[in-house]
């Protein structure tokens, strides 16, 4: 009794294996949906990288992240142009040397003097190196100054106003001294020119 109870369990298992094997080989029926494909590749090839790129994050062989200070003193930036040249600059701001870059799909390769250092193009701002060691540096996009704008030139206050008036004005405010003719003449002087000559006597 007991051998046939085993031998029932037995085939029981290997019933339930074979289903499970027929299921997975399976593809599904109309209307289901299978699993997710894995993403496509990001395709940066046309992408425009040119500009200032700062160390934003760095982490040690350990995978612990630099500390501010650290990351100032490590921090480097790089300017990419659009002809595919780059510059490097140290923290101070100081140029280290130039060399050229190329983008392939979600790749960005930056080679000088026959050195390579890949990057991997998270988005458009956004790049991951990685040394073999384990270190890893993330450089993203920094934002371009915005040009200032010309200040305006101050108007012209005179423009549109009738100034005919403002010069009658003061050419009436201005007393022209009349001319003492009177000893040209011989007639007397008049009382106010002798007010204004205390020094003359009748």
């Amino acid at each position: 009794m007991r051998r046939i109870i085993a031998v029932i369990s037995a085939l029981c298992a290997m019933a339930l294996l074979a289903a499970c094997g027929a299921q997975s080989n399976t593809r599904p029926a109309a209307g289901e949906s299978p699993s997710a494909p894995p993403s496509a590749e990001a395709d940066y090839t046309g992408t425009d990288f040119s500009g200032h790129w700062a160390v934003s994050q760095a982490f040690d062989s350990e995978g612990a992240e630099v500390s501010a200070d650290r990351l100032a003193e490590l921090g480097f930036m790089l300017e990419l142009l659009p002809d595919g040249t780059y510059f490097v600059y140290d923290a101070k701001g100081e140029v280290l040397g130039p060399g050229s870059y190329k983008v392939e799909k979600d790749i960005m390769i930056l080679e000088a003097k026959g050195v390579q250092t890949i990057y991997t193009v998270i988005d458009a701002n956004t790049l991951r190196g990685a040394t073999a060691d384990g270190c890893v540096t993330i450089l993203t996009r920094q934002p371009e100054p915005e040009p200032t704008p010309d200040e305006p030139e101050p108007e012209d206050m005179s423009e549109g106003e009738d100034m005919t008036g403002e010069a009658e004005e003061e050419e009436e405010d201005i007393d022209i001294p009349e001319e003492d003719v009177s000893e040209e003449n011989g007639s007397p002087a008049s009382p106010s020119t002798e007010a204004a000559l205390p020094w003359t006597s009748a």
